[in-house]
């Protein structure tokens, strides 16, 4: 397996993520497992867990699959308000695009489609605390019937704890 870099990257509101990025080749699988990433801490298990369902689902086969791994610094506090204020906007953006459309069944849906979308979205959607940890994942293969693309991202809580 070829590391082709490690470097970190300023993000949106000051979160810092360590990114590492290289090519696994066909004979390379098993050598996923073997990785570690310190910056994960608690969460390093997950990660290669989530890395190889990854390499698996591109079925890369004979193919280079360039992947890269972003995780990020340890929120702070105010970077977890940052990210828990979008959630609310979304949640507001949401409950209001819906209610416009109950509108059009009649008014007496507006109000409980509105309560309800914002409970369901707000449900939906992550409460991020100081000290978790954004982790994302890409894979890209060239060649075959074009080029492919996966990604997943997971977030590690600060007890290293399921949400």
């Amino acid at each position: 397996m070829q590391i082709e870099k490690i470097y970190e990257y300023s993000g949106p509101h000051g979160i810092v993520f360590h990114v590492s990025k290289f090519i696994v080749t066909e004979g390379d699988r098993g050598q996923l497992r073997e990785l570690h990433f310190p910056e994960a801490k608690n969460g390093n298990y997950e990660v290669i867990q989530r890395t190889v369902a990854i390499y698996d689902r591109m079925q890369a086969r004979s193919r280079a699959c360039t992947m890269t791994i972003r995780i990020s610094r340890p929120l702070t506090r105010v970077q977890g308000d940052i990210l828990n204020e979008q959630r609310h906007q979304v949640s507001n953006a949401s409950s209001s695009s819906a209610s416009r459309i109950a509108m059009l069944a009649g008014p007496a849906f507006t109000i409980p489609v509105a309560i309800l979308t914002r409970f369901f979205v707000s449900g939906s959607l992550r409460t991020y605390h100081t000290g978790d940890l954004i982790i994302s994942i890409e894979a890209r293969v060239d060649g075959g019937i074009g080029p492919q693309f996966s990604t997943d991202s997971i977030i590690i809580p600060t007890a290293g704890l399921a949400p």
